[in-house]
């Protein structure tokens, strides 16, 4: 608030407010969920973005791996969604979506997931746990598992993982079947 008497003794007074924003955009809605397993091999990440002071799409950024995919991306209003051109081996990968908002403050999200073959939630009646996609070196390879083996449903799912040749001998592929609790 500011006073400002005139020669005359009259005062003139006015009142503003200062709003500070130092606080970036809020990223909510993320699909698939960070920590998530998949099966798809070229997962579409998407995110909710939001702010009080406005989002600045034009300053926005997206990468999958390190890779910028932002030229492909798309940012609308609310929502940015975005991808890789290129298949995503098994292992564990990172996507990276960041936001600005109309004051330049910046938020940045990671998005871990874990790429697998095949993916089966498997009750005590027993299941089937296959990699159906041919473009997997192991596409076919199925594990059965039979009545009563698990006590609860629970998560299974397999990787395909190629390790270089041993040199005491051998090469080594390991197709890993985790239970995920």
């Amino acid at each position: 608030r500011v006073d400002v008497p005139d020669r005359a003794g009259n005062v003139a007074s006015q009142t503003w407010t200062l709003r500070v924003d130092r606080t970036g955009p809020t990223i909510l809605g993320v699909v698939p969920a960070p920590g998530a397993i998949l099966a798809d091999h070229r997962p579409v990440f998407r995110a909710v973005v939001s702010d009080e002071s406005g989002v600045n799409h034009a300053a926005a950024a997206a990468a999958i791996d390190q890779e910028d995919v932002t030229a492909t991306a798309t940012f609308t209003d609310t929502v940015y969604e975005f991808s890789t051109s290129t298949r995503l081996e098994d292992g564990f990968h990172q996507a990276l979506v960041t936001a600005v908002d109309g004051l330049g403050n910046r938020t940045t999200l990671a998005i871990p997931v874990r790429i697998v073959s095949a993916l089966a939630w498997i009750g005590p009646e027993g299941g089937r746990l296959e990699v159906t996609d041919p473009e997997r070196r192991i596409f076919g390879a199925a594990w059965v598992i039979p009545a009563g083996a698990l006590a609860e449903p629970t998560l299974l799912y397999t990787v395909d993982v190629h390790l270089p040749a041993n040199p005491l001998g051998g090469f080594g592929d390991v197709h890993e079947v985790p239970a995920f609790p």
